[in-house]
């Protein structure tokens, strides 16, 4: 007995590795984007679970979406890099200032 609604289409089957996983592919989608949104099982969202085997996804996805995402990876990567370099010239500012703080508090004071 089925639990879908007469007007539910019929869900298509998937067999995405070579493994015996096979799974409704909306399931499956459905799986992948909730791992994806776990941090602990992000690493292996588009890993079969049974076999370990790397999913390639297929996208319908326009052009400009494609483009937009791209984009938008490679701003990530540029934020990461821009705030590291921040921190270490924050860093090296820092230890330079105590340096030189340092280097002129040990030396005699002298009076004009």
């Amino acid at each position: 007995m089925s639990t879908l609604a007469p007007d539910d289409p019929p869900r298509a089957w998937t067999h995405p590795c070579k493994c015996t996983l096979i799974a409704h592919e909306s399931c499956l989608l459905q799986w992948i984007q909730t791992s994806q949104q776990n941090r602990s099982r992000a690493p292996n969202a588009l890993k079969c679970p049974q076999c370990g085997s790397v999913y390639e996804l297929e996208s319908d996805n326009p052009v400009i979406l494609r483009l937009l995402d791209a984009a938008n990876r490679g701003l990530s990567t540029m934020g990461k890099i821009v705030t590291i370099a921040s921190v270490t010239v924050v860093v090296v500012s820092l230890g330079t200032g105590v340096r030189h703080f340092l280097s002129v508090r040990s030396q005699p004071y002298q009076s004009l």
